[in-house]
């Protein structure tokens, strides 16, 4: 098994409808297991050319069994394509983008596909990152945390009501497994809690 970690993103109508979309066909790819998911953040789209909607943003994991990450990559674009995405433009306004952030200690450098994912730096991917597990180290560059503390952090904030992104079912199934109901042992999913007060953190591209 792998672990892997996905960074979601939404802004067009709808972007909660969106985020539970892609969260509940997550749950239900085959050779994955969705086993954690981020508090949501709401960010400014940011190196845009034409003024656009906010972001909906969370960072999910994912445990892989015999899946190579190309192979995740595929899927994340199927859930993409089959929500509306439309690709015309790299820099346009998204029904849901899917990113690899990170597929266990693997390291892809293609020209189209790369792991860790150019945008991991981002302060809300490392924010998610970190309400996932602090101890997340990206290869060949170091711990989340510490990246996160000199991170330029402005621009968005934690979005309240943020459950509302993920379906009651799954939501159901994670608590249960981080309180050892089920699932397997040591395993610590979380869902995001959307009740704390809003945070700053950076804006998405």
């Amino acid at each position: 098994m792998t672990r892997a970690y996905l960074s979601l993103g939404s802004n067009l109508a709808g972007r909660t409808d969106h985020l539970r979309a892609t969260l509940g066909a997550l749950s239900r790819a085959p050779r994955t297991e969705l086993i954690g998911i981020s508090r949501i953040y709401e960010t400014r789209a940011v190196e845009v050319e034409e003024e656009q909607p906010d972001y909906l943003n969370c960072v999910v994991g994912v445990e892989c069994d015999l899946l190579a990450a190309v192979e995740l990559l595929r899927l994340c674009q199927g859930i993409e394509v089959a929500l509306g995405r439309d690709r015309k433009g790299e820099k346009a306004p998204r029904t849901v983008d899917v990113d690899v952030l990170l597929f266990g200690e693997e390291v892809v450098d293609g020209r189209d596909f790369r792991v860790p994912h150019r945008g991991i730096s981002r302060a809300y991917n490392l924010v998610g990152l970190t309400d996932l597990d602090p101890s997340v180290r990206i290869p060949g560059v170091g711990a989340v945390r510490d990246l996160l503390a000199r991170a330029d952090l402005g621009g968005v904030r934690e979005y309240e009501g943020g459950e509302r992104a993920v379906p009651a079912p799954l939501r159901e199934r994670l608590r249960e497994a981080r309180d050892g109901s089920v699932g397997r042992q040591n395993r610590r999913p979380e869902v995001g809690d959307a009740s704390r007060p809003g945070k700053i953190v950076g804006g998405r591209t």
